[in-house]
């Protein structure tokens, strides 16, 4: 606003009818008050600028601090649900081959007791406990191939091809169905891609 003002006063200074070493004196001397004008008007800017660097700078500090805290977290709570899902697994584990060794002693005791009296009970109940017993290695090793198909940071098809392809092998019908672009994951994602597909 000043220095319309000293423009303005320069034009009339010009327009006016002075000795022409009296208008080059009052011309120098707007032209210096103009410069002294721009380089003090570049200072303030220049300051202005320095302190929005400084408070850019200060809100990029605290982002950083907030980013590192997030993923603090989320690494935090990723461990969590695992360690959970590893114990629902053990749980489940423990249950069934508890259950179907259960059975086994059952039926060899059975058989222990009816081999005199009905040896054809007896090696029906020998037998049924061998089934038990398959189907319990079968269940150990379903476990086994599933623990094994753990998510690293690969594309989304081949994670859950591996899980699928371990599941198979526990004698499962699994189809995969993948479209879209093959892209490597990030570790998060890729560990939620490979539970959410377990789990399905």
């Amino acid at each position: 606003m000043i220095a319309s003002a000293v423009v303005l006063a320069a034009i009339a200074l010009l327009n006016l009818r002075l000795h022409e070493s009296a208008r080059i004196i009052a011309g120098s001397t707007l032209l210096l008050v103009l410069l002294m004008l721009l380089i003090t008007g570049s200072g303030a800017l220049r300051h202005e600028l320095q302190g929005a660097r400084m408070v850019a700078l200060r809100r990029g500090r605290r982002l950083a601090a907030a980013n590192a805290q997030v993923l603090a977290s989320m690494s935090f709570e990723r461990d969590l649900v695992l360690a959970q899902e590893r114990a629902r697994s053990a749980r489940e584990l423990h249950d069934g081959l508890g259950h179907r060794l259960t059975l086994t002693a059952m039926s060899l005791q059975f058989a222990l007791k009816a081999k005199d009296k009905d040896a054809g009970q007896a090696w029906a109940e020998v037998d049924n406990a061998s089934d038990t017993t398959a189907a319990a290695r079968e269940v150990i090793r379903g476990w086994a191939r599933a623990a094994g198909a753990s998510a690293d940071a690969v594309g989304a098809a081949v994670t859950v091809e591996t899980i699928a392809d371990a599941f198979r092998g526990a004698g499962l019908e699994v189809r995969v169905r993948h479209t879209g672009m093959e892209e490597r994951m990030p570790e998060p994602v890729a560990d939620f891609v490979a539970r959410l597909v377990e789990e399905a």
